[in-house]
């Protein structure tokens, strides 16, 4: 059982945490917000089988609509409901950066050499590059899919392969409108 100070350390410590996100997310004054949707999930909805570990682990389609003065876009997937290691921000699936300010949509199956322009992967909390889907250890999660509209390009060369909070820095301050979707995930029980 936790100690009534552990339990506050935790608290504090998650709280932080949540700032920090919030001041990179939103670290411009000018940031707005934009639609992102997918065929195959309603904002809310359980994520399809199919784009998780116990399907084929593929990205799903995503699509978003104009986002201003966008020059790139980046796209993450964080599990808000687990905690990166040693780090209480969200474990994050998917990093995606560079996409053009052309692109408005991604289809299934995103992964390199298929990636349009100079887009580049980062390092996601699995320690590897691309596109893991949803796993939760036990219950439901809920996962965020973001689009981030970006006033720059980013520095491929040094940012592929790099874990989050690296391409996070690089990002911040130059975040000029996000788009999200919220899906949830729970592992089907063995019977």
């Amino acid at each position: 059982m936790l100690s009534k100070r552990t339990k506050l350390s935790a608290s504090a410590s998650l709280a932080a945490a949540t700032v920090l996100s919030a001041v990179t997310y939103a670290s411009d004054a000018r940031a707005h917000s934009f639609n992102l949707s997918s065929p195959v999930v309603e904002d809310g909805e359980e994520l399809p089988t199919l784009y998780t570990c116990d399907g084929s682990n593929v990205s799903p389609p995503l699509a978003w609509g104009e986002a201003p003065q966008a020059k790139t876009f980046a796209i993450t997937l964080e599990d808000q409901d687990a905690r990166a290691p040693k780090t209480q921000r969200p474990f994050v699936h998917w990093i995606l950066f560079n996409l053009p300010p052309d692109t408005k949509a991604l289809g299934e199956g995103m992964r390199r050499g298929r990636l349009p322009g100079t887009a580049g992967e980062g390092e996601n909390d699995f320690k590897r590059e691309g596109y893991d889907g949803p796993c939760p250890a036990s219950g439901a999660h809920r996962y965020v899919f973001t689009v981030h509209a970006l006033d720059t390009s980013l520095d491929r060369v040094k940012l592929l392969k790099a874990p989050w909070p690296e391409i996070q820095r690089a990002m911040s301050g130059h975040v000029v409108a996000t788009a999200s979707l919220t899906v949830t995930y729970e592992k089907a029980r063995s019977q």
